[in-house]
């Protein structure tokens, strides 16, 4: 867990929605591929990285705008796990920057999404394998 001064590789959005939020690398499954290849391909694509990736949850986010109450996504993320981390980092790629960084370091920037603390704690194994929560973003962020 993060507190250990474990560091967790997170990623800046540098694109909207959610521009300059902190979180993790993230993408999405392409026809035929398994969520442990999909997880492989895009840390290569997104930080020049290769590790032993294992699924380790499911988070599912519903997002509501704040003020309206309207809802304007629903998301379901497999929470992957990487070990053995080798490579060169990429630093900055199109749509963000990549950083490693402690849990606490990371709770310090301007901008994180709510998931984060919760996507740790199934890495670590504190808090279950699915987890479903609604969430609300203000309207500025879209």
């Amino acid at each position: 867990s993060g507190k250990n001064g474990r560091e967790y590789l997170f990623q800046e959005r540098l694109k909207q929605p959610y521009f300059g939020f902190y979180g993790f690398p993230t993408g999405k499954i392409r026809w035929g591929e398994t969520v442990v290849q999909t997880a492989e391909r895009e840390l290569m694509e997104e930080t020049g990285l290769r590790a032993d990736c294992k699924i380790a949850g499911v988070y599912h986010e519903l997002v509501y705008q704040q003020e309206t109450g309207e809802q304007l996504e629903d998301k379901l993320f497999y929470v992957i796990s990487c070990t053995k981390v080798t490579g060169d980092l990429i630093k900055e790629f199109e749509g963000g920057r990549n950083q490693w960084m402690t849990r606490e370091e990371a709770r310090k920037q301007p901008k994180i999404f709510t998931s984060f603390d919760i996507e740790i704690d199934i890495v670590s194994g504190e808090l279950g394998t699915f987890i479903e929560q609604r969430v609300e973003y203000t309207k500025d962020l879209f």
